[in-house]
């Protein structure tokens, strides 16, 4: 296993999981733009806000001043 592998990173982690839910996001739009009513489904918008906030309370709550620089 590489030495990165083995070295858990809170800012490495928290960025990656702030890049897919922006990924996540992207692709309803994506694909609501190619689909034929153009119409955001209700199923899909609910997993987007549960991943939000899914990750404020992994990430941003638990972070809260951690990360501060004087």
């Amino acid at each position: 296993m590489a030495e990165r592998e083995r070295n858990f990173s809170a800012i490495e982690s928290h960025t990656r999981d702030n890049k897919n839910i922006v990924n996540f996001a992207e692709s309803i739009l994506h694909n609501t733009a190619e689909g034929s009513d153009r119409k955001l489904r209700v199923q899909q918008v609910t997993l987007l806000c549960r991943r939000i906030i899914e990750h404020v309370f992994t990430y941003d709550m638990l972070l809260t001043g951690a990360l501060d620089v004087d």
